[in-house]
């Protein structure tokens, strides 16, 4: 049996969480039902969690272990080589993963961590990364670092799509890092280049996933525990959205920027809104009415267009 069926097949139920018929699997993969037990015959013997009910329903039973996921990494049906690299403990995944990136580990290390000592986000803020969330950082090399500010909106659509995906959660994407859920960020990416002569880039994701959050976050920021009312398998969030990240990936070195911006805008909760951009050189309010092929934000203020590629942006009620 190919291998690319058992990456398939391992790739299909990473989004479910009920069973799925042996049929169903069958038609997915495009092969008869006597493949998809002997595909599920491979991954039981090589220790896979594969739940069988009568014989012809399947399941994974990932938990949340973070620790286990490097070994499920490998099956990942994924243009990108993700290898994962878990620590309990660590300054930053972002740190960790600058060293290594430095040092040539190559495309597609992801360093996941239970808990950052020094998290961090953007323009240098802290980031509260208690136990219980999924913080983890991609080592990427894009073609061109023109294309970092895109990836940074891809990304925010992958983890959007991943709560969609899992949860059935109404993820919006919110200009120019932050992944929403009724207004309330439970998620944030922090992109960063390297400045040396082997060119790298840090993709890093933060998502409240089973962390408590502090009480002078609550009004501005969710977890998924409580959105859901329940705990969820990190493992099976952190696999589903590897694949996601793979996805958007691969369109931006493939086709364009502008089909990655155009997927963005689908789910973007700041066009249309009436906003304050705070930069570099002032505070600008106005209608956001568009993103740039460049991933900037196109803001109408005064009668006049202007785009901005950096700053804090506030949606006003």
């Amino acid at each position: 049996m190919d291998s690319q069926y058992v990456n398939k097949f391992f790739g299909e139920l990473i989004y479910c969480s009920d069973w799925v018929p042996e049929w169903e699997l069958a038609e997915r993969l495009g092969v008869g039902r006597e493949e998809v037990k002997s595909i599920a015959q491979r991954l039981l013997d090589g220790g896979f969690p594969l739940e069988v009910e009568s014989g012809s329903f399947y399941r994974l039973s990932l938990g949340d272990d973070l620790s286990k996921a490097s070994s499920y990494s490998s099956v990942l049906d994924s243009h990108i080589p993700f290898r994962v690299l878990y620590f309990e403990e660590c300054s930053s995944t972002q740190d960790v993963a600058a060293k290594l990136a430095g040092e040539g580990v190559g495309e597609g290390l992801v360093v996941v961590a239970e808990e950052q000592r020094v998290g961090r986000g953007r323009l240098g803020r802290s980031w509260v990364s208690f136990r219980g969330g999924l913080w983890l950082t991609i080592v990427l090399e894009p073609p061109s670092s023109r294309v970092v500010q895109v990836l940074s909106l891809g990304l925010g659509v992958a983890v959007a799509k991943t709560l969609r995906l899992l949860y059935s959660l109404d993820a919006k994407v919110k200009w120019p890092n932050d992944v929403q859920v009724e207004g309330r960020k439970v998620s944030g990416i922090l992109v960063e280049a390297s400045a040396g002569e082997r060119f790298y880039v840090l993709a890093g994701i933060g998502v409240n996933a089973n962390n408590d959050l502090p009480d002078d976050l609550k009004e501005s920021a969710d977890s998924l525990k409580r959105l859901l009312g329940r705990r969820v398998s990190r493992v099976q969030l952190l696999l589903a959205l590897l694949k996601e990240v793979d996805k958007v990936y691969s369109t931006l070195k493939r086709e364009s920027s502008l089909r990655v911006v155009e997927e963005w805008k689908k789910f973007s909760s700041t066009i249309g809104e009436r906003v304050r951009v705070i930069g570099f050189d002032g505070e600008y309010t106005g209608l956001a009415v568009d993103v740039d092929e460049q991933g900037g934000l196109v803001v109408e203020t005064g009668g006049v267009r202007r785009v901005f590629y950096s700053g804090d942006v506030l949606h006003l009620r």
